[in-house]
């Protein structure tokens, strides 16, 4: 694999590509998508801010979920999303950590890297470890954030604020036969176990699901998986930048 810092379209943020904002809304709008589903927020203005704006002067989604582990990042994204009052930002782990680590280290596209030459990834060096410490990442990345921590004010919000872990099973659980809209967006060292995740979960239902970094470790194989299954259909999808939104539909054996 080769770095990312290398590709020309890297960025931490989805990229703000007008045909990925217009096939957007056309979906929204043409299937009443009322249920939004996101793992990644960052600092809320890339693509929680473009989903966002794909319901203006439509209507408002029922439910509109993002989540992001960092707290410093999440109290930004609260403050960058005010002007949209039906996203309901959390703060948490998509997944479990012991689940994203054990995933992390047993990764056989990590293992063998070198495998895969046109594939973008972080870090050659020592892929693993920083994948690791990115999911550690959250409370204690700095120690301004630990002392932080320690401040009782500090602590009142993680327990007032703070969901926890395994937020994507929690809220596909919740929402299974909703029709939502799915998008994957968060550490790259976990975004194939996300759509694992989402696979399982959601087999025998609809929903739509929008992928960014397909030419990254993070969806590589995601994209591969959604070329191959019948269930998938591809909607709009862009090569250059990177992302691709299908439909997954029930399969025979499904629907069954």
């Amino acid at each position: 694999m080769k770095s990312y810092s290398d590709h020309a379209q890297a960025s931490i943020r989805m990229v703000d590509n007008p045909n990925l904002k217009d096939s957007i809304r056309k979906l929204v709008e043409e299937n009443r998508i009322d249920v939004v589903v996101e793992t990644g927020t960052h600092d809320g203005i890339g693509s929680t801010k473009m989903l966002a704006e794909a319901y203006a002067g439509t209507f408002k989604p029922r439910f509109f979920y993002t989540c992001e582990l960092s707290f410093s990042k999440y109290k930004k994204a609260c403050k960058n999303l005010k002007r949209y009052p039906f996203v309901k930002c959390l703060w948490g782990r998509s997944v479990k950590l012991a689940e994203a680590i054990e995933f992390i280290k047993t990764d056989e596209a990590l293992q063998h890297h070198e495998k895969y030459p046109d594939v973008f990834i972080d870090q050659p060096d020592d892929p693993a470890s920083f994948y690791i410490k990115e999911c550690q990442s959250g409370f204690f990345s700095r120690k301004k954030a630990f002392l932080k921590y320690l401040d009782p004010r500090y602590s009142l919000m993680r327990i007032t604020r703070y969901q926890g872990e395994d937020l994507l099973r929690r809220l596909l659980h919740r929402h299974q036969g909703d029709r939502p809209l799915i998008l994957l967006d968060s550490a790259g060292g976990i975004g194939y176990l996300e759509f694992k995740i989402v696979k399982k979960i959601m087999r025998g239902h609809v929903f739509w699901l929008l992928l960014d970094d397909i030419h990254h470790l993070k969806h590589f194989r995601s994209f591969s998986e959604i070329q191959s299954d019948p269930s998938f259909q591809i909607i709009a999808y862009d090569s250059i930048h990177g992302w691709v939104l299908a439909k997954h539909t029930l399969s025979p054996s499904a629907a069954s």
